[in-house]
């Protein structure tokens, strides 16, 4: 996925030098896109009892990714995630975390889920009376 974004940037820089017109990313993403970047992931990765834990999952894929021990210098990976997007992050790297983001996302709705369903076991007849 980093490669191809790579590839993108060439194709790019080669269709600018023959004067064609690119659609392009601001060099520095504005703070209003940071604070929703990172408020979607938030709400993606729920809350409570509902937890998702995909924010460890983007830390580490990114961590791996760009060879490096930490994204922003904080002590666990939800609060690095958190302040790698609100201050560190150029645009293309955001553009990275929201990739990592949909294949995690993607990866956790394959996932197959417990049936919350009442479980009758068998010589207990279900009456359906919530006994």
């Amino acid at each position: 996925m980093f490669f191809t974004r790579e590839k993108k940037l060439r194709q790019e820089a080669e269709a600018r030098a023959r004067g064609e017109p690119v659609d392009q990313l601001r060099p520095e993403a504005p703070d209003g896109f940071r604070i929703q970047v990172l408020y979607a992931l938030l709400d993606a990765d729920g809350t409570g009892y509902v937890r998702r834990g995909i924010m460890p999952v983007i830390h580490s894929a990114l961590v791996r990714e760009y060879g490096v021990s930490s994204l922003a210098d904080a002590n666990d990976s939800v609060n690095d995630l958190e302040r790698f997007i609100r201050v560190k992050s150029t645009t293309h790297q955001l553009m990275d975390v929201i990739n990592v983001a949909g294949a995690a996302i993607a990866a956790t709705e394959r996932r197959p889920r417990r049936d919350r369903r009442r479980v009758v076991r068998p010589g207990y007849p279900c009456t359906g009376r919530g006994h």
